[in-house]
């Protein structure tokens, strides 16, 4: 708690970079060592209840916290407060970019000018469009919009809560643990005001609807996290697969056939006014944003000096990108029964880890989208480089506010711990077969 309030002193974390990572870093370390040492303090159903509360106590105190401080890490809280600004004056937020004309009489207020994006058509899909319109309505500022997306953070909490209630109570608590105590989604979604709590929101009671076999209501939660924020997108074969075990191929379909239509009936609205501006803002940032890659960092390092053309080599290499992760997924969900929840769970990390790793954009707050679902294996060892990659994602922001910053060095800094412990993750069930096979019976 000291710590955090350490933090919430900082007045602007981009300036004083350096002091806001030092403390990030010692909350990190705190947390790390809860994670692993509070599920073991546990020694009856009684302990569980009262830690599951202090738990969620201490969850809403730090958010609270981080609330009060200024979001001074990233500009999207202005993008985000801008869409919900047109969208309440009745103008489809698709239909034109900020610098427009059309929008002139909108852009008297105080954010509008440090926003840096402004020629750009606004790639957050109809569902994110209505939350920032009811934040405007509620409060102009980003206050409203912090607010709601704290709220949906700790709705989440509470849906992990429920979602681990069977299990044991050293996994019940380290998973909870894992999602309401990190420090990544603390600051990113109270403080910085980003709104992945809501695609998560939904993915994860579409997961409690999947658990009590409700097909179609998960099917249309599933589409709302789609269209808050496209990422869910890449679990779909994972979710048919699922119901194919579960159910039958007939509940397989008609979880797609209510995704479908559920689709068409959020985007029909905005199409007579915006036509393909609803998706293309999507499809530009797909196609040209490049920030803080791995994998993909290391293929356009190698193979730029082949091409005289780098902006192909980007297109090219983004293009392969997409086909080696839709490739690689879609075979998985059908390589592996997702025979429970837990199987899908461990699947989706998997899937979406792979993405974090390919993609040519990886901004901070897109960890959280993995965390969700290590919450819900617990902290163990393949959970455990997506928990490093929380802390160590943080050192992106360095190109951003700390001059002479060397790229490859914060690049080797954030994945060398991550990748290493990947290998070590997926190949120690194989060393340790070979291990006892070769000890003496």
């Amino acid at each position: 708690m000291c710590l955090y309030f350490s933090l919430s002193l900082i007045p602007n974390f981009a300036m004083k970079f350096q002091e806001y990572i030092a403390i990030f870093f010692s909350i990190f370390l705190t947390y790390l060592a809860a994670l692993f040492a509070i599920p073991r303090l546990l020694k009856s159903n009684s302990d569980r209840h009262l830690l599951v509360v202090m738990i969620l106590g201490f969850t809403l105190c730090f958010r609270l916290l981080m609330i009060s401080t200024p979001p001074t890490l990233s500009t999207d809280i202005m993008r985000f407060a801008w869409d919900g600004r047109v969208f309440s004056h009745g103008i489809d937020p698709y239909a034109h970019a900020p610098s427009s004309a059309e929008l002139d009489q909108l852009k008297g207020v105080s954010y509008f000018e440090a926003y840096d994006h402004k020629e750009e058509i606004t790639p957050y899909p109809p569902v994110a469009q209505l939350i920032f319109l009811l934040a405007a309505l509620l409060s102009g500022d980003f206050l409203g919009l912090k607010l709601t997306f704290t709220l949906l953070d700790l709705m989440n909490c509470l849906f992990l809560t429920y979602l681990l209630k069977g299990l044991s109570s050293s996994k019940m608590i380290g998973g909870l643990l894992l999602y309401s105590w990190s420090p990544l989604l603390i600051v990113e979604f109270s403080s910085s005001g980003h709104m992945d709590s809501l695609p998560i929101f939904f993915v994860l009671l579409s997961i409690i609807l999947l658990s009590k076999s409700h097909f179609i209501s998960s099917a249309i939660f599933y589409s709302l996290g789609v269209w808050s924020k496209a990422y869910p997108i890449l679990l779909l074969p994972l979710y048919f697969q699922y119901l194919r075990t579960q159910g039958s191929w007939a509940a397989g379909l008609r979880f797609l056939l209510v995704f479908a239509l559920s689709s068409f009936w959020l985007l029909l609205p905005l199409v007579p006014s915006s036509g393909a501006n609803v998706i293309a803002g999507q499809l530009y940032f797909v196609s040209t944003w490049f920030f803080n890659p791995s994998t993909f960092f290391l293929l356009h390092l190698g193979l730029r000096r082949l091409l005289a053309q780098t902006t192909m080599l980007g297109l090219l290499l983004r293009i392969l990108m997409g086909l080696v992760l839709l490739v690689i997924s879609t075979r998985f969900a059908y390589v592996r029964h997702q025979k429970d929840l837990n199987v899908l769970a461990d699947s989706s990390i998997i899937v979406l880890g792979l993405m974090i790793l390919l993609a040519p954009a990886v901004f901070p707050w897109y960890v959280s989208w993995i965390l969700a679902f290590c919450a819900l294996i617990g902290p163990n060892l393949r959970t455990l480089p997506w928990i490093l990659l929380s802390a160590t994602v943080n050192l992106s922001y360095l190109a951003q506010f700390v001059k002479e910053t060397n790229i490859i060095h914060v690049a080797l800094a954030e994945y060398v711990p991550v990748y290493a412990t990947i290998v070590i993750a997926y190949s120690w069930p194989y060393l340790r077969s070979r291990i006892h096979s070769r000890m003496p019976s």
